[in-house]
């Protein structure tokens, strides 16, 4: 016994040397030198609640402070202790340390937790034998600090969607930076039902099978030098891949490499880049045309797949317009082909993938598509991949859309100025960042002209249905709006005029309307098509092999009125030209930069101020609004069939 207790003896000189070191280090670098306390820490914080969790195993790297500043003084960080020898804390410490070599330390320690991060009330030489000696994990007593949630202090409200993921798996180690990240994670793990062997639940078979083996190849694949964590680069390759049984090294070792690269290029935070200027089309020179030519001596074979058929989808039809488009202005020198009613589904990527084999460039043309395509683009790195999103972009595959915000803020401003009952209905798709952003711009156009009038929203839940938008059209007349937008672009062969914008003009009995159009937004793609075709021919978009030694970050096209991609089309002579004048002038004020759609002074539903006076929004704002404006009211099926939060797929807007 005495033998073992001058061992820990010896082992406690040689951390508090240590301790020392690193004490030294911190100060030097501008810090403490100590670790941190929770009085501290909390000394500008609000809390609203505090709540007992029960015992958990917790992971000691997130064992980062104590509770008072005195014991903090005990402690350099990393809880190597700093007491000298021979002292009342140096005796304590030596035999926790012999206890630990004998049987274990296994009275629990009690912690607050606050942010995902621990605090220790009781057991802090416990704490730092076990961090000493490598351990992974201690069992603990939690206890939960809830702090006031702050829409604008992104770390607090990514906290709360941490509770709610811990509240139904139980896991503490899993931190996600990407907004909606945990929400986006509960929902594929509520459909992952695997057998679960000697496991007591899903979710310890997933921490187990899946996290721990991916956060080892993830590492070893150099993921920790990416601006992101662990969980961050699970859920990009389960958004990609779906959650596998297990990861096994075998299996998916290349497949993490290629993850990898793919986040270095634009998925870690602030490393992508918005295309919101329209590319121009590069000047035919001598040298340009001869080393077109070199580069494709065959006509480049360029294919369109969509999820819809132009006779029956207003959204593939636009595409397919902008492929006949690009074919005649680009003829003899590009050949395209058309891949309609591919299903969104699992399916896509075996059609997706047997198109790719011969065709030099494929864009698809459903945001649904997006992680098809990817998994495809990874197998064949040189042709250049597209697809229609407003979604970050990858190496591997551009994403490219339209701020179709802009078309829907001036459809708000006929609304708002026509309006006669001030109340106006808005249906969505699917709600998500994208189409927020739409409702918000068409609310603020309402706002601009009509400060009094409201606008009523639901959702259908799906892209493109016409049969659930007359579902929401009657619930939004019944509550009394006079005014509806929904579709931008008209179902083929629709002769009733409700689409787009229009009014409603007579309730029957039997709960049918009629209506009467005012205007819509329409998609004139051949226009993007043929600048980035222009550009493919003239090399200045290189594949992804060709990508992977440049530095610079790949683009995400993000064009807007004024490259001519979108626009808004008037039924005239529904239309007084006071109000045709108006919107023309804010259009061409849009163009010109002069005014933008998010302009501040705006306030949320809540009364939180989102945008400041004088301030306009960011194009990151606007691609990851989780708000919606002060004037917006949900109706009565809003909550039906709508994916919450940061959607799994991002849609079109129809």
């Amino acid at each position: 016994m005495q033998q073992t207790l001058q061992d820990a003896g010896q082992e406690y000189i040689k951390t508090r040397k240590k301790a020392r070191q690193q004490y030294f280090i911190s100060v030097a670098q501008g810090r403490s030198g100590f670790i941190p306390s929770l009085d501290g820490v909390l000394q500008n914080a609000t809390i609203v609640s505090e709540i007992d969790i029960g015992i958990h195993d917790i992971p000691l790297k997130k064992i980062v402070g104590t509770m008072s500043h005195s014991r903090a003084l005990m402690f350099a960080e990393g809880f190597l202790p700093l007491a000298k020898p021979n002292t009342e804390f140096y005796a304590k410490w030596i035999t926790l340390f012999h206890a630990h070599m004998e049987e274990g330390i296994r009275d629990p320690l009690r912690v607050h937790e606050y942010l995902n991060w621990f605090y220790v009330i009781e057991g802090n030489k416990r704490v730092s034998v076990l961090k000493y000696l490598n351990a992974y994990s201690a069992r603990a007593h939690v206890i939960r600090l809830l702090p006031k949630k702050n829409p604008k202090d992104r770390t607090i409200e990514t906290y709360y969607d941490f509770v709610e993921f811990n509240r139904r798996t139980g896991i503490f180690t899993i931190w996600i930076k990407k907004p909606g990240g945990f929400i986006t994670l509960i929902r594929h793990l509520e459909k992952y039902d695997p057998p679960l062997g000697v496991y007591p639940d899903k979710y310890r078979l997933f921490y187990s099978s899946v996290y721990t083996p991916f956060r080892e190849l993830f590492y070893e694949a150099g993921g920790k030098q990416l601006p992101c964590t662990t969980g961050d680069a699970l859920l990009e390759f389960i958004e990609i891949y779906g959650i596998p049984k297990k990861i096994t090294p075998s299996r998916h070792r290349n497949i993490i490499q290629g993850l990898i690269v793919e986040m270095k290029a634009g998925q870690g935070e602030g490393s992508y880049a918005v295309g919101a200027e329209p590319m121009d089309e590069p000047r035919e020179t001598i040298v340009s045309s001869i080393s077109g030519i070199l580069s494709h001596p065959k006509p480049l074979k360029v294919a369109f797949i969509h999820a819809g058929s132009p006779d029956t989808s207003g959204w593939a039809r636009a595409h397919e317009e902008g492929r006949g488009y690009v074919q005649e202005k680009l003829q003899g020198r590009i050949e395209t082909f058309s891949f309609p009613g591919v299903p969104e589904d699992e399916t896509a990527y075996s059609i997706i993938s047997e198109v790719a084999k011969d065709h030099d460039v494929v864009f698809t043309t459903s945001p649904l598509f997006l992680n098809a395509t990817l998994k495809v683009a990874l197998q064949f790195p040189e042709t250049r991949f597209f697809n229609c999103n407003r979604k970050w972009t990858y190496k591997h595959v551009r994403t490219y859309f339209g701020r179709s915000y802009e078309v829907r803020f001036l459809l708000g401003v006929i609304a708002g100025a026509l309006s006669r009952a001030d109340t106006i209905g808005f249906i969505g798709g699917i709600e998500n960042p994208e189409s927020r952003a739409s409702v918000n711009a068409f609310a603020l156009g309402v706002k601009a002209v009509n400060p009094y009038a409201r606008v009523l929203l639901e959702w259908t839940g799906k892209w493109d249905d016409p049969g659930q938008s007359r579902v929401c059209a009657h619930a939004l007349c019944a509550l009394g709006a006079d005014i509806i937008s929904q579709n931008v672009l008209p179902p083929p062969g629709d002769t009733s005029g409700m689409y787009g914008l229009y009014g409603i003009t007579e309730k029957k009995d039997c709960g049918e309307y009629s209506g009467v159009h005012y205007a819509h937004g329409i998609w004139k793609w051949g226009v993007f098509y043929k600048r980035i075709l222009k550009n493919v021919l003239s090399n200045t978009l290189k594949t992804a092999r060709n990508w992977t030694d440049q530095k610079s970050t790949p683009v995400n096209f993000w064009w807007g009125i004024d490259s001519r991609i979108l626009d808004i089309e008037y039924t005239r002579e529904h239309i007084p030209a006071q109000v045709y004048n108006m919107v023309e002038n804010l259009k061409r004020m849009i163009m010109h930069n002069e005014i933008t759609p998010f302009q501040g002074p705006i306030t949320d539903q809540s009364g939180n101020l989102r945008v400041s006076e004088g301030e306009s929004a960011s194009y990151r704002d606007m691609l990851e609004q989780t708000w919606f404006v002060d004037n917006i009211t949900p109706g009565k099926t809003s909550n039906e069939g709508t994916v919450k939060d940061h959607d799994v797929s991002s849609g079109s807007s129809t």
